[in-house]
Protein backbone atom coordinates (compact mmCIF):
# COMPACT_ATOMS: atom_id res chain seq x y z
CA UNK A 1 0.00 0.00 0.00
CA UNK A 2 1.16 3.53 -0.41
CA UNK A 3 1.29 4.06 3.58
CA UNK A 4 1.89 1.21 5.71
CA UNK A 5 1.05 3.25 8.70
CA UNK A 6 -2.67 1.64 9.54
CA UNK A 7 -3.90 0.67 12.72
CA UNK A 8 -4.28 -3.26 12.13
CA UNK A 9 -1.04 -5.09 10.82
CA UNK A 10 -0.90 -5.32 6.78
CA UNK A 11 -2.93 -8.40 5.72
CA UNK A 12 -0.95 -10.58 3.57
CA UNK A 13 -2.51 -13.50 4.02
CA UNK A 14 -6.48 -15.09 3.70
CA UNK A 15 -8.06 -13.88 6.68
CA UNK A 16 -11.63 -13.50 7.39
CA UNK A 17 -12.96 -10.97 10.29
CA UNK A 18 -16.42 -11.39 11.24
CA UNK A 19 -17.05 -8.39 13.57
CA UNK A 20 -20.50 -9.04 15.10
CA UNK A 21 -21.62 -5.52 14.60
CA UNK A 22 -18.66 -3.82 16.15
CA UNK A 23 -16.63 -1.02 15.07
CA UNK A 24 -12.50 -0.38 14.42
CA UNK A 25 -12.19 3.17 14.83
CA UNK A 26 -9.18 5.43 14.61
CA UNK A 27 -10.21 8.01 17.89
CA UNK A 28 -10.73 11.71 16.16
CA UNK A 29 -8.98 13.12 19.53
CA UNK A 30 -6.70 16.19 19.21
CA UNK A 31 -3.45 14.74 18.74
CA UNK A 32 -4.18 11.28 17.30
CA UNK A 33 -1.30 10.48 14.54
CA UNK A 34 -2.40 9.71 10.65
CA UNK A 35 -3.13 6.47 10.26
CA UNK A 36 -5.57 4.21 7.87
CA UNK A 37 -7.36 1.11 9.17
CA UNK A 38 -6.26 -1.76 7.56
CA UNK A 39 -3.95 -2.69 4.25
CA UNK A 40 -4.31 -5.57 1.70
CA UNK A 41 -0.74 -6.29 0.49
CA UNK A 42 -0.75 -8.41 -2.89
CA UNK A 43 -0.61 -11.54 -1.18
CA UNK A 44 -3.91 -10.54 0.89
CA UNK A 45 -6.56 -11.62 0.84
CA UNK A 46 -9.24 -9.89 3.18
CA UNK A 47 -13.20 -10.30 3.89
CA UNK A 48 -14.77 -8.11 6.32
CA UNK A 49 -18.42 -9.09 7.26
CA UNK A 50 -20.72 -7.27 9.89
CA UNK A 51 -18.37 -4.50 10.36
CA UNK A 52 -17.54 -0.92 10.99
CA UNK A 53 -14.66 0.38 9.72
CA UNK A 54 -14.10 4.35 10.65
CA UNK A 55 -12.52 7.84 10.94
CA UNK A 56 -9.14 6.63 9.26
CA UNK A 57 -7.04 9.20 7.79
CA UNK A 58 -3.91 8.33 5.61
CA UNK A 59 -2.27 9.71 2.69
CA UNK A 60 -4.44 6.73 0.52
CA UNK A 61 -6.99 4.44 1.26
CA UNK A 62 -8.26 6.63 4.81
CA UNK A 63 -10.23 3.72 5.59
CA UNK A 64 -8.68 1.08 3.66
CA UNK A 65 -5.81 0.31 1.19
CA UNK A 66 -5.93 -2.24 -1.31
CA UNK A 67 -2.52 -3.19 -3.10
CA UNK A 68 -2.96 -5.72 -5.81
CA UNK A 69 -5.00 -8.05 -2.91
CA UNK A 70 -8.18 -8.82 -2.64
CA UNK A 71 -11.25 -7.55 -0.39
CA UNK A 72 -14.59 -8.06 0.24
CA UNK A 73 -16.68 -6.08 2.22
CA UNK A 74 -19.96 -7.98 3.38
CA UNK A 75 -23.15 -6.50 5.49
CA UNK A 76 -20.74 -3.56 6.60
CA UNK A 77 -20.34 -0.15 6.68
CA UNK A 78 -17.16 2.27 5.67
CA UNK A 79 -17.61 5.76 6.93
CA UNK A 80 -16.05 9.07 8.33
CA UNK A 81 -12.35 8.19 6.45
CA UNK A 82 -10.06 10.54 4.55
CA UNK A 83 -7.43 10.24 2.44
CA UNK A 84 -5.07 13.28 1.57
CA UNK A 85 -5.59 11.59 -1.81
CA UNK A 86 -7.13 9.05 -3.16
CA UNK A 87 -9.84 6.57 -1.56
CA UNK A 88 -11.19 8.11 0.78
CA UNK A 89 -13.05 4.83 1.83
CA UNK A 90 -11.31 2.30 0.24
CA UNK A 91 -8.42 2.73 -2.22
CA UNK A 92 -7.72 0.24 -4.93
CA UNK A 93 -4.74 0.03 -6.49
CA UNK A 94 -4.65 -3.10 -8.83
CA UNK A 95 -6.59 -5.20 -6.72
CA UNK A 96 -9.60 -6.97 -6.75
CA UNK A 97 -12.49 -5.08 -4.41
CA UNK A 98 -16.13 -6.48 -4.17
CA UNK A 99 -18.63 -4.47 -1.69
CA UNK A 100 -22.33 -6.93 -1.40
CA UNK A 101 -24.80 -5.34 0.70
CA UNK A 102 -22.64 -2.43 2.48
CA UNK A 103 -22.59 1.27 3.29
CA UNK A 104 -20.12 3.38 2.37
CA UNK A 105 -21.04 6.62 3.11
CA UNK A 106 -19.31 10.51 4.88
CA UNK A 107 -16.07 9.55 3.00
CA UNK A 108 -13.31 12.36 1.93
CA UNK A 109 -10.34 12.35 -0.18
CA UNK A 110 -8.22 15.33 -1.02
CA UNK A 111 -7.87 14.13 -5.04
CA UNK A 112 -10.01 11.23 -6.36
CA UNK A 113 -12.57 8.85 -5.01
CA UNK A 114 -14.23 10.11 -2.16
CA UNK A 115 -15.55 6.46 -1.21
CA UNK A 116 -13.46 4.38 -4.06
CA UNK A 117 -11.37 5.21 -5.74
CA UNK A 118 -10.06 2.71 -7.54
CA UNK A 119 -6.40 2.51 -10.03
CA UNK A 120 -3.63 0.82 -11.86
CA UNK A 121 -6.31 -1.72 -13.77
CA UNK A 122 -8.16 -2.79 -10.53
CA UNK A 123 -11.39 -4.50 -10.54
CA UNK A 124 -14.48 -3.68 -8.13
CA UNK A 125 -17.89 -4.79 -7.90
CA UNK A 126 -20.41 -3.30 -6.33
CA UNK A 127 -23.79 -5.17 -5.31
CA UNK A 128 -26.56 -3.88 -3.39
CA UNK A 129 -24.93 -1.35 -2.05
CA UNK A 130 -25.27 2.62 -0.83
CA UNK A 131 -22.91 4.66 -1.67
CA UNK A 132 -23.76 8.46 -0.51
CA UNK A 133 -22.71 11.65 1.33
CA UNK A 134 -18.86 10.56 0.21
CA UNK A 135 -16.35 13.81 -1.17
CA UNK A 136 -13.45 14.16 -3.87
CA UNK A 137 -12.34 17.60 -4.04
CA UNK A 138 -11.35 16.32 -7.79
CA UNK A 139 -13.38 14.28 -9.32
CA UNK A 140 -15.55 11.00 -8.45
CA UNK A 141 -17.05 11.81 -4.83
CA UNK A 142 -18.78 7.96 -4.65
CA UNK A 143 -16.47 6.49 -7.23
CA UNK A 144 -13.65 7.08 -8.96
CA UNK A 145 -12.35 4.99 -11.97
CA UNK A 146 -8.90 5.50 -13.69
CA UNK A 147 -8.05 2.22 -15.75
CA UNK A 148 -10.39 0.05 -14.01
CA UNK A 149 -13.04 -2.52 -14.28
CA UNK A 150 -16.05 -1.98 -12.26
CA UNK A 151 -19.95 -3.97 -12.24
CA UNK A 152 -22.42 -2.47 -10.55
CA UNK A 153 -25.44 -3.88 -9.61
CA UNK A 154 -28.46 -2.53 -7.70
CA UNK A 155 -26.25 0.75 -6.51
CA UNK A 156 -27.64 3.55 -4.77
CA UNK A 157 -25.22 6.42 -4.79
CA UNK A 158 -25.36 10.44 -4.18
CA UNK A 159 -21.12 11.32 -4.58
CA UNK A 160 -20.96 15.07 -4.97
CA UNK A 161 -17.31 16.37 -5.71
CA UNK A 162 -16.76 19.59 -7.48
CA UNK A 163 -18.58 18.90 -10.45
CA UNK A 164 -21.62 17.37 -9.06
CA UNK A 165 -20.32 13.81 -10.08
CA UNK A 166 -21.10 10.87 -8.27
CA UNK A 167 -18.94 8.71 -10.80
CA UNK A 168 -15.65 9.19 -12.57
CA UNK A 169 -14.40 7.28 -15.14
CA UNK A 170 -11.46 7.81 -16.98
CA UNK A 171 -9.96 5.93 -19.66
CA UNK A 172 -13.43 4.03 -20.35
CA UNK A 173 -13.35 0.38 -19.87
CA UNK A 174 -16.70 0.17 -18.10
Amino acid sequence: PDTVDSGLPVIDKTLTIEGNGATIERSTAVGIPIFGIISVSATGDLTLSHITIANGKSGTGGGIDVDNGVLTVDNSTITGNAAIADGGGIENDGGTVTILNSTIAGNSAGEWGGGIGTNMRGEATIVNSTISGNTAVWGGGAIFQDVADHRIGDFKGDGVDRDVVGLYVDAQFF
